[in-house]
């Protein structure tokens, strides 16, 4: 297609298509300090501060205990210095919907391990999540999600669970089957939109402009450490003498009964010297 000539009639109504697109898409939604990355190799394999931002967007608006979003649909990193609603529509361009419905802790489990299945391969369904956190760890070459904190307590599997995520998974989409056919709570509009209002508040709260960081809500697992041996502590212990007489069961004096009887011993042999010395006078 990109051999093809220009057409001019068609270059003209793409032109004023543009020119009313730009009085949305142009409007300011808040000013950032520093770049928000979305770059497809991290936000398919990893926590990024963009992926963190979202998430905390649609459970602020949503009230949900916790929210999973797709790495894939995150399309692009955010540069430092104003943000517009078009920079907002370049990283979530699906036109989304923020859903809210109702999970056990087993379904989120399952989410989890579902979405980190390929860890450290990058892939859409890669979860990008809000309210919780876990840990990858690696076994016999798999991962597998490890300490699942919902709030400040441990998943509970049995227990319900409200979670935000987008419309398209909530249907099962990228494979979260998990979700399929559980009740919905509630759908809250365009996600684009919720996360738009929620840079226009940070860039309020900081004055005008904000940062966002990652903060380790999701991260790999340290591999367990063997304790460090001190010093000597692996030479084997030096054998103490054995005590046993020789040929026999029972235990040799020690150096200090031996001292102790010695006394004992002179004396008996005076007595019996004394006892000795009087039948010979008799």
């Amino acid at each position: 297609a990109k051999t093809y000539p220009v057409n001019k009639e068609v270059e003209d109504v793409i032109a004023e298509f543009d020119k009313e697109n730009e009085k949305v898409l142009g409007q300011e939604v808040g000013t950032l300090a520093a770049a928000l990355d979305g770059e497809r190799e991290h936000v398919r394999a990893g926590e990024t501060a963009l992926g963190d931002l979202i998430t905390d967007a649609m459970r602020k608006e949503s009230g949900a205990d916790v929210v999973i979003t797709n790495g894939g649909g995150i399309r692009a990193s955010i540069a430092a210095g104003k943000v517009t609603v078009g920079h907002v529509f370049t990283v979530l361009p699906f036109g989304n919907a923020m859903t809210v419905i109702e999970v056990s802790g087993q379904d989120i489990i399952d989410a989890i391990n579902y979405g980190i299945s390929e860890y450290p391969n990058p892939a859409g369904k890669f979860p990008h999540i809000s309210g919780m956190r876990f840990e990858i760890a690696k076994k016999d070459g798999k991962a597998a999600a490890a300490n699942i904190m919902v709030g400040n307590a441990p998943i509970e599997p049995t227990k319900t669970y409200k979670l935000a995520t987008n419309d398209f998974m909530a249907v099962g989409g990228d494979g979260y089957e998990m979700f399929k056919g559980k009740t919905l709570l509630a759908t809250h509009g365009s996600l684009a939109q919720v996360v738009q209002d929620y840079m226009t508040e940070l860039t309020k709260d900081g004055k005008g402009t904000f940062t966002y960081a990652t903060d380790g809500r999701v991260k790999e697992a340290k591999a367990e450490e063997k304790p460090t041996p001190k010093p000597n502590e692996n030479k084997p212990a030096t054998e103490k003498p054995s005590t046993k007489v020789a040929g026999t069961n029972k235990v040799a004096p020690k150096t200090g009964d031996v001292m102790t009887l010695a006394p004992m011993v002179l004396l008996l042999s005076g007595m019996a010297l004394t006892m000795t010395k009087k039948k010979e006078t008799k």
